[in-house]
């Protein structure tokens, strides 16, 4: 396991054990919560054990939270390489949690097709600048 992963289970585990201490549970109140044993949530809290995405989408329902707030605060460095597609980019995870929130279907299909047209825009103006001489 990346050194990297360990400080973020301990950042979950922090995150986990305040909002758990801010509601005023013990561990076996979160536990009987979510259906695990107090033991779990200690090696959760001291990062003793790894949670799952499943199990850390129940522990933010439990505690009314969502599950970007164990991520909170996180300083992690940034010894991952960005994906290429844009995955560290705040403006496109922002623009997604928007989309997605989006109920009506045609609102969400005229906002796909809007961006689609900007998208094929700005690809056809590429395409009309002529190359730089000088690269």
């Amino acid at each position: 396991m990346s050194k990297t992963a360990q400080k973020i289970d301990r950042h979950i585990g922090a995150r986990i054990r305040h909002r758990r201490s801010e509601l005023g549970l013990t561990q076996g109140d979160l536990g009987d919560v979510i259906g695990l044993s107090y033991q779990q949530i200690q090696k959760y809290e001291t990062a003793t054990s790894r949670c799952s995405a499943g199990k850390l989408y129940e522990l933010a329902v439990a505690l009314g939270v969502e599950v970007s707030y164990f991520f909170d605060q996180a300083d992690i460095s940034k010894s991952v390489s960005p994906l290429a597609h844009g995955g560290n980019n705040r403006v496109v995870i922002e623009l997604i949690r928007n989309y997605n929130d989006i109920d009506d279907p045609q609102v969400k299909a005229s906002v796909n097709g809007f961006i689609r047209t900007l998208a094929r825009k700005e690809a056809d103006m590429k395409a009309d600048t002529p190359p730089d001489p000088y690269d």
